[in-house]
């Protein structure tokens, strides 16, 4: 029997960024073609179209589930609050105050969670795209060994459920000559039973 591939697998791999680790998550189940759907930040949204092309050049069939991610991490690099954006928040909370009078006044963290006002480390895009793409290699090396190991499993069940079946076929292969004269008793009696004269 030929080595059998599950089509149900799993695999997760990771690499370091400028902005934090990234990391490819790949769920695969059962399906007669190739259905892709990807979830990814909108920061890896220029690295979908080479994804897809890479999976699909190691991967032909199955409906697969490729999860993007990118756990940004504070560093001594960064340059702290953007005073000009702090300024450009205070005008517009200013404005809408005077817009509004009575409503609630911002809280540090509404400050530090507008766009732009925290200095953040900036990934260059191509050494991002090549940090997510080795990472989806690593998934992809990861995931043909998980449905490796899945499949060698399920052929480990079938070859036990074929030899189940091959040890009644040589039981019934013993005992046939009695099934087949019981056969023909029965049929034998059942034709007697029906002759026309009989009761």
């Amino acid at each position: 029997m030929k080595p059998v591939a599950s089509m149900t697998g799993f695999a997760v791999a990771s690499r370091p960024t400028a902005i934090g680790p990234v990391t490819v998550e790949l769920k695969t189940v059962n399906s007669r073609f190739l259905d892709l759907s990807v979830r990814y930040p909108d920061e890896l949204r220029s690295v979908e179209p080479a994804l897809r092309e890479a999976i699909a050049a190691r991967v032909n069939r199955g409906k697969m589930e490729c999860r993007l991610s990118v756990t940004r991490v504070g560093t001594d690099a960064a340059g702290g609050v953007n005073a000009a954006a702090l300024e450009r928040l205070r005008r517009l909370a200013g404005d809408v105050e005077a817009a509004l009078p009575g409503i609630a006044g911002l809280t540090t963290a509404d400050v530090l969670g507008w766009p732009g006002v925290v200095d953040a480390p900036v990934a260059d895009p191509e050494a991002l795209r090549a940090a997510v793409l080795d990472a989806l290699n690593d998934a992809l090396d990861a995931l043909a060994a998980s449905r490796q190991r899945e499949g060698a499993a399920l052929r480990t069940v079938l070859l036990a459920n074929c030899e189940a079946i091959d040890a009644i076929a040589v039981q019934v292969k013993g005992r046939a000559p009695d099934l087949l004269a019981a056969v023909e008793r029965n049929w034998s009696n059942a034709s007697n039973r029906h002759s026309p004269g009989t009761c």
